[in-house]
């Protein structure tokens, strides 16, 4: 890759036929550092800002990329960028998951058309685990036939937990109020470009490169 010409190189410590079982081999990561000279990311369980942490003391590498971690948790790349800065961080609220969730729907679906509600299901199965009531909302959320009645069945969700927590706002079925609950929920193109931007300074990465190639990753674009 560094012979042709490659900024950089993205290094999973697995091989093919592991697929996604044991543990990735970071050794091996250390190994592509210790022999290249262009930046070399490292991927492999990558779960949390103390996974991503361990992984830069280990191998030396120049980044953190973060894959199934990421599922259902775009907040992880806060939790990667403070665990590398040494600040403390406060996980997500259910209300911000669910937040988080609405806006991937609308999204996602923007960019793939309705009939892409349904890839979005296992997503909500993901940003909802181990949260009060999950069980029944995946079943519900398994059962919609639509975009508006997936939104819907988050939105009835978060009013649930409202009342459980003695809150009084609640959503109506009229639709979601994307300047009121989207505003401080960025973007996933945006949350990935700030993480690879935590330790990779325009000096050794085009960060308009690396834009592009997480729009890659997460909406499958050719631009």
């Amino acid at each position: 890759a560094e012979s042709s010409g490659a900024a950089f190189v993205t290094v999973h410590g697995r091989t093919r036929m592991q697929m996604y079982s044991g543990t990735a081999d970071w050794d091996k990561i250390a190994e592509v550092v210790n022999a290249v000279r262009i930046p070399v990311i490292g991927n492999g369980d990558v779960f949390s800002g103390t996974d991503a942490a361990a992984l830069a003391a280990k191998t030396g590498c120049a980044g953190i990329m973060a894959a199934r971690g990421a599922q259902g948790n775009p907040f992880l790349f806060a939790e990667i960028r403070a665990a590398l800065r040494g600040e403390d961080y406060v996980p997500p609220s259910a209300r911000a998951r669910l937040d988080a969730a609405l806006r991937h729907i609308s999204e996602y679906v923007a960019a793939h058309g309705d009939g892409a509600f349904a890839d979005m299901r296992k997503h909500i199965a993901w940003y909802t685990k181990g949260m009060y009531g999950s069980t029944e909302l995946r079943r519900r959320v398994n059962n919609c036939g639509s975009t508006a009645e997936l939104s819907k069945a988050l939105m009835r969700h978060i009013t649930k937990l409202n009342s459980r927590l003695g809150l009084s706002e609640s959503f109506s079925d009229a639709g979601i109020d994307k300047e009121r609950y989207f505003a401080n929920v960025p973007r996933w193109s945006e949350i990935s470009l700030n993480a690879m931007a935590t330790k990779l300074s325009p000096a050794n990465m085009d960060v308009e490169k690396g834009k592009k190639f997480y729009t890659l990753c997460y909406y499958g674009s050719k631009d």
